[in-house]
């Protein structure tokens, strides 16, 4: 909770003005804050707004590190960031969110690195591509959004990636649920996510993988930032990744399969930092830790030995939430599968499902909540042009749940989108 990252324990009031004047400003931005963390939903263990103590630990905790309350001596802890809510950990790509965001052992699919960094190695060839997830269930939260871009390639020594993965809500004079009536000049609220990637082969169908990382928050405003200004030290971690590949029943010209199963950890290294200026310590404030584990099985039947006609995905996953604060314990299991359908190397239908330990706008507690999706791929070629490009476009529904009896939704799913350029042949 964002409270539980700004204070331990509060003691005797101290109403110094400058303090007092501090506090208010903690307190908008605790308030502004949770509103932008209404997204908790994407994937947490529990609804943003199904108990009163989110909107309370955000204002305790903005009194008590403005030292409205003191501590003897004032203490900063080491917390965990509420899971599931950030431009790192919410998927944003059509084809993983069809499938139960369940990517841990799927390198034949865009995205996986963003679940296990050894998926990376099925990439052929360039691609670019632009993922958006909206996250505007309320009002409130008009313009909120999630979007990724970025580049993928295969070089002589491996594959290697680039993504920037974005969070934004656009605030209409700061408007909130919590404070309707504004904060002037705040104009957009955001946190955002660097990756590079890259995997490697080890020995005999064992690959490994690792994701670097830059994770930080801000917010732009229409003029100069209000005293006393926020300081934010950025996280830098990383992600470790082992993917394991099998044959399967056949291995014939016309049929073959395969198993993969895949692993990974994720974000460990250095905490989020943040306070203001004139501070003499930030908070400090871990991210989330993952573990993934899951399987992945491909099916496929060929016209001839360069075309395929059918194909047939399985994928699913397990993720622990590794080190929940004290709000989440108990709720740390998540669970995804999904089922691609494709032919001709052209059209692809989907379906999946999650399943998470606490409901919200995504569904309810420890049940299957399914989505669905399709892609299509154009590939140049065969529209009789020489050139190795294909063109794609994924797509993908999430339905939506009322999450509590506070807040109603505005719309009843969300639609998310995927655009990838590849160029087929390689590069470097």
């Amino acid at each position: 909770m964002l409270g539980n990252t700004l204070y331990e324990r509060c003691g005797e009031p101290d109403r110094s003005k400058d303090n007092t004047v501090k506090g208010i400003l903690l307190i908008s931005i605790s308030l502004i804050l949770i509103e932008a963390n209404t997204s908790r939903a994407a994937q947490t263990g529990s609804s943003p707004f199904n108990s009163v103590r989110y909107e309370q630990d955000a204002v305790l905790g903005g009194f008590c590190a403005a030292g409205l309350y003191n501590t003897e001596p004032f203490e900063y802890v080491t917390t965990t960031l509420t899971e599931g809510i950030y431009s790192f950990d919410v998927i944003s790509n059509a084809q993983s969110v069809a499938l139960g965001e369940s990517f841990v052992a799927n390198p034949d699919a865009l995205a996986a690195f963003k679940n296990n960094p050894a998926a990376l190695i099925g990439i052929e060839g360039l691609n670019l591509y632009y993922n958006r997830r909206p996250m505007d269930w309320n009002s409130s939260l008009e313009g909120a959004h999630y979007y990724s871009l970025g580049l993928l390639f295969d070089g002589s020594i491996g594959k290697f990636g680039i993504d920037y993965s974005r969070y934004s809500m656009d605030v209409t004079n700061g408007r909130t649920i919590y404070m309707p009536e504004g904060y002037s000049r705040l104009i957009e609220l955001y946190n955002h996510t660097i990756t590079v990637a890259s995997a490697i082969h080890l020995y005999r169908g064992i690959i490994a993988g690792v994701n670097l990382k830059y994770f930080n928050f801000g917010e732009n405003y229409e003029d100069e930032e209000p005293e006393p200004k926020q300081e934010r030290n950025g996280a830098f971690v990383c992600d470790i990744g082992v993917l394991y590949e099998v044959r399967g029943f056949a291995d014939e010209q016309s049929v073959k399969d395969r198993f993969r199963f895949g692993l990974s950890f994720q974000n460990y290294g250095t905490d989020y930092e943040t306070g203001y200026t004139g501070q003499e310590e930030f908070s400090s404030v871990e991210l989330p830790r993952y573990f993934r584990f899951g399987f992945s099985y491909k099916l496929t039947n060929y016209l001839r030995p360069d075309r395929e006609f059918f194909g047939l995905m399985i994928t699913g996953e397990y993720r622990k939430f590794l080190n929940p604060g004290k709000y989440d314990e108990g709720e740390t299991d998540y669970g995804g599968i999904g089922f691609d359908f494709s032919f001709f190397e052209v059209i692809s239908c989907r379906i999946g499902g999650i399943i998470q330990p606490d409901r919200n706008i995504y569904g309810y507690n420890d049940r299957l909540m399914m989505r669905y999706g399709f892609g299509i791929n154009l590939p140049f070629e065969r529209l009789n042009y020489k050139y190795p490009l294909t063109l794609s476009f994924e797509y993908a529904n999430i339905p939506l749940y009322e999450p509590d009896i506070y807040f109603g939704l505005d719309r009843d799913s969300f639609s998310v989108y995927t655009v990838v350029l590849k160029y087929e042949d390689a590069v470097f």
